[in-house]
């Protein structure tokens, strides 16, 4: 493995010397998860370039795409691309948690933005674990209030889910937004 990567950079840089860059990337391009590695950096031209040369967005082990772990690692940008490019956004993993249940779990605000920004319904049913948790609830749950205003001001939520939401709550200014629509 030494020789390789000694032959590798030869071939690089010609002079056995390759800047950090180089290195990462060609660690990149010989591991089989270079596209979790390029989706974590927010590294969107080889994104592109991965899909370009024919790989499948979600080929990766049930439920652990690259859609999935941009969203539980907080990067937007890379969830806005993978969503661009047609990632499956209902894939679940195989404890039944979809990309948008990871991001509310982890209190990625952003993320859950990029989802609402792409027109998907926050509330559909197929976003929801297995066990009944759902991505309102889990956002009205962990908080904070900027988690939960895009589930509030979507057009489907409805008194029962807001009812829940006030049941679950443990911040205040959550608790407080979801009472004003609850009454208004």
């Amino acid at each position: 493995m030494k020789v390789l990567y000694f032959l590798a950079m030869n071939f690089v840089t010609g002079n056995g010397q390759a800047s950090q860059r180089e290195r990462m990337i060609f660690n990149i391009q010989t591991s089989k998860n270079a596209l979790f590695k390029y989706t974590e950096l927010e590294d969107l031209e080889m994104i592109k370039k991965y899909f370009n040369e024919g790989h499948a967005i979600d080929d990766a082990t049930p439920g652990l795409t690259p859609l999935f772990y941009a969203s539980i690692m907080g990067k937007p940008k890379s969830v806005k691309l993978l969503l661009e490019l047609g990632a499956d956004f209902f894939i679940r993993n195989e404890h039944t948690v979809s990309p948008l249940l990871g991001a509310c779990q982890r209190k990625h605000v952003e993320v859950v933005e990029v989802f609402e920004e792409f027109g998907l319904d926050l509330h559909h049913w197929r976003f929801n674990a297995k066990n009944g948790q759902t991505p309102f609830l889990e956002a009205c749950k962990n908080g904070p209030v900027e988690l939960v205003k895009p589930f509030i001001e979507h057009k489907n939520i409805d008194e029962d889910k807001l009812w829940a939401c006030i049941q679950k709550a443990s911040d205040k200014e959550v608790l407080k937004a979801a009472r004003k629509n609850f009454n208004g």
